[in-house]
């Protein structure tokens, strides 16, 4: 499936903007975008499907999607649902390297997509709490009354707030991949502790104890990407940790992540973020 970057022409100033958008069919092609997204689903039923993972959608449902992940909203043929779209970019929240508290209100973001549920089921008093709130942004920010941006300001980081605390309390008892199979979750908590080491499948299947042949294939049904890939997407996620949160330069990033051929990472970063790292830290940064 093809798929794009979803742009958006933010105000430079307020890059903050809730909009109103119907899903019909599968019209929309797969996509990722620069910006942050919390989606309201306000009336309907369909689906999100992501690279690997695909969720019901029904109305009160919230999803959240980051700044690179792959993603589309489809419905069944011949029907329609509706959303309420919050959506942000990362330099709406000033300064988030040097303020503490700023950072923690988009930490949310910074997840690892194979690992993250992105779906807030609406039967959930979380999700309830956050309709509310996108509900009120959706109608301040629409009519623009006195005051309207600190208003918005205020409930945007309520939603932040809420989503930070909600994936705190839950990110150790929840999981996009449940009942795991022990072997692999071994593995898993192997190549997280080792991921800047060098690793193959080969001695990762010896040290969990299985043949080879049958890791590889264990491994990829039960994290639904390959070891490789997942090696790969650790490496990745730890140098966008290091990009954001210190003054490393990127070479010395590469080397402490586990790389050696500075010309691959490269390579493989931009293949996934859809940019260069250094524009990857001046994006995350609000650096202009």
């Amino acid at each position: 499936m093809k798929r794009f970057n979803w742009e958006f022409d933010f105000d430079p100033y307020f890059p903050v903007h809730f909009f109103e958008y119907t899903v019909c069919g599968n019209s929309d092609p797969m996509h990722w975008h620069q910006y942050f997204e919390i989606g309201l689903c306000t009336h309907g039923k369909g689906s999100f499907l992501y690279m690997n993972k695909q969720y019901t959608v029904n109305t009160g449902d919230v999803f959240i999607n980051n700044n690179y992940e792959n993603h589309v909203a489809v419905t069944s043929e011949g029907n329609t649902n509706s959303y309420i779209f919050l959506i942000l970019m990362p330099s709406f929240i000033s300064d988030p390297i040097n303020h503490r508290a700023n950072k923690q209100y988009i930490n949310t973001f910074y997840y690892d997509p194979p690992d993250f549920i992105n779906k807030i089921p609406n039967d959930t008093e979380i999700a309830n709490r956050l309709k509310q709130l996108i509900e009120q942004g959706y109608n301040v920010y629409s009519h623009r009354g006195n005051m309207w941006e600190i208003e918005v300001d205020i409930v945007v980081r309520k939603i932040l707030f809420e989503l930070a605390a909600h994936y705190y309390q839950n990110g150790s008892k929840e999981s996009a991949r449940e009942n795991i199979n022990p072997k692999i979750s071994l593995a898993l908590k192997y190549i997280k502790q080792n991921y800047n080491r060098t690793l193959s499948l080969n001695s990762i299947a010896a040290y969990v104890d299985l043949n080879p042949t049958y890791f590889r294939h264990l491994f990829k049904k039960e994290i639904r990407i390959s070891f490789k890939d997942y090696v790969t997407r650790q490496r990745l996620s730890n140098a966008r940790t290091l990009l954001i949160n210190t003054d490393m330069s990127v070479n010395q990033i590469i080397n402490e992540v586990g790389y050696s051929n500075t010309t691959q990472f490269y390579r493989v970063f931009r293949q996934h973020y859809h940019m260069t790292p250094a524009e990857y830290r001046k994006l995350q940064q609000g650096v202009t």
